[in-house]
């Protein structure tokens, strides 16, 4: 598990947790939990996503204590058919509905 092999050798500051890298919501979940049980600071990272990609994000983002967060904001998108993501400048909110909260 690398986070291990690199916090074991003291090669990291940072944890910067990626879903499409890292293997889901569970692995993230995973990685939080260990962060939190070493001390290592950790961060939720984004691949360019779709609206769909960012509510997972979001949902992701209620796992843990995350220092910072680079989420895809819609002006990055050049059109989307998502609804449910609601954006006030930088501020999004995590959508409630069922499943990831948005709709096609």
């Amino acid at each position: 598990w690398h986070l291990k092999l690199l916090q074991e050798k003291s090669a990291v500051d940072l944890a910067n947790i990626k879903l499409s890298k890292c293997g889901g919501l569970f692995e993230a979940q995973r990685m939080i939990n260990y962060c939190d049980k070493q001390g290592l600071k950790y961060m939720l990272g984004d691949m360019i996503q779709s609206d769909v990609g960012t509510a997972y994000n979001l949902h992701a983002a209620c796992l843990g204590d995350f220092v910072s967060y680079d989420l895809t904001m819609p002006s990055r998108l050049h059109s989307s058919k998502v609804s449910g993501l609601s954006w006030e400048g930088y501020t999004v909110e995590v959508p409630t509905r069922p499943g990831l909260g948005v709709t096609l």
